[in-house]
C-alpha cells in the first residue's frame, strides 16, 4: 500500500503561492503559482489539479501553458517528449553535420541551412513546443 496525500497534492506555499505536487513522465514536479493560499483557493487548485493529473494521462497536457513562469522549464523539457523548436533545430544541426562528415552534404549547404535557421527561426519559434506551432505562424514568419 502506497502512502497517500492528506494535501491532495496542493499546498499553501507561504502566504501567497500554492504549490502543486504531481508527477509528469516520471518525475516529481512541484511548481507553484503566485495565488492567496486561502481555504477556497486551495480547494479550487485541488480541482485544478485533477483535471491537470487527467491531461497527463490523455498526453494532452502541455506545461508551459499551465505553469509559464516555473523555474526550472528547460528541465521539464529534457524529460518530456515533447520538445521545444531549439531543441529539433539542434537535432537537425547534428544530422546535418554527421552528412557532411559523410560527404553526403556540402559545407555550404549546412551553413546556409544553420545561418537560416539561426536568423529566421529560431528568434521566432525557438522557445515555443513545436508540437504547438502552428502552420499559420510558419506561413508568417516565411512571407517576411
Amino acid at each position: 500500500m502506497g502512502r497517500h496525500s492528506s494535501t491532495g497534492g496542493v499546498c499553501a506555499h507561504g502566504i501567497n503561492r500554492i504549490q502543486y505536487d504531481f508527477r509528469l513522465n516520471g518525475v516529481r514536479y512541484r511548481p507553484t503559482l503566485k495565488v492567496k493560499s486561502t481555504e477556497a483557493n486551495l480547494r479550487r487548485a485541488r480541482e485544478h489539479l485533477k483535471f491537470i493529473k487527467e491531461r497527463i494521462r490523455l498526453g494532452t497536457f502541455s506545461f508551459i501553458e499551465e505553469f509559464p513562469d516555473f523555474r526550472d522549464l528547460h528541465k521539464v523539457f529534457h524529460h518530456s517528449p515533447y520538445r521545444i523548436c531549439d531543441q529539433v533545430f539542434d537535432e537537425y544541426l547534428s544530422y546535418c553535420d554527421s552528412r557532411l562528415g559523410k560527404h553526403d552534404l556540402s559545407f555550404a549547404t549546412v551553413r546556409g541551412y544553420r545561418k537560416t535557421l539561426d536568423s529566421i527561426w529560431r528568434p521566432k519559434l525557438g522557445p515555443l513546443p513545436f508540437l504547438q506551432v502552428r502552420y499559420s505562424t510558419l506561413l508568417k514568419i516565411a512571407a517576411q
